[in-house]
């Protein structure tokens, strides 16, 4: 979570992350892919930067859109409504 999250829609993702869990298994089958996305419950922001694999992506609402292409493991950051704090 971020310094913007709203505390209860964090505390309802980990409520749920196992249904969560088991929409992306069916989504792998139905699109023939062999590696199911990684859902992690809510953590601290410096936690999830600590454990997201490279390269990370930032999804910002300021940010020109750009088209990045590159294979393997990546972390994809989107902030909460209003965007990431200054300090984040």
């Amino acid at each position: 979570s971020t310094e913007r999250s709203q505390r209860a829609h964090a505390a309802a993702l980990a409520s749920r992350r196992s249904r969560l869990l088991r929409i992306a298994a069916e989504a792998v089958k139905q699109c023939r892919r062999s590696l199911r996305p990684f859902i992690e419950g809510p953590v601290s922001f410096r936690e999830a930067l600590s454990i997201a694999p490279a390269p990370l992506f930032v999804a910002s609402f300021h940010a020109e859109p750009e088209t990045i292409q590159f294979s393997g493991p990546a972390s994809l950051f989107v902030g909460p409504e209003g965007g990431f704090s200054q300090p984040e």
